[in-house]
């Protein structure tokens, strides 16, 4: 059985050390998740009108989270995902 995107996340933050999503940390945290899905570019401009909501309003930031959370996207679900063969080669 293929995993979701909630446990794949899970794990993602968990392995991550990504405890909170608040402030300019939180911002830093959606911007590696974001990194990771493909978006490589660099990610919220720090100054930005944007960057400025989501570093007031940790409630925006989770809203990110859970939005994520709820996706089935297999791009997305593989590309946060650790590969068990790769760690055990390092």
């Amino acid at each position: 059985m293929a995993k979701s995107m909630d446990e794949t996340l899970d794990k993602f933050i968990d392995e991550n050390k990504m405890y909170h999503f608040e402030g300019d940390t939180g911002l830093k945290h959606l911007n590696t998740i974001a990194k990771y899905l493909g978006y490589r570019e660099e990610g919220y401009r720090f100054g930005s009108s944007l960057e400025q909501f989501l570093s007031d309003c940790p409630g925006a930031q989770e809203a990110i989270i859970n939005w994520l959370r709820d996706q089935s996207n297999e791009e997305w679900i593989e590309s946060l995902s650790f590969d068990d063969e790769e760690a055990e080669e390092e």
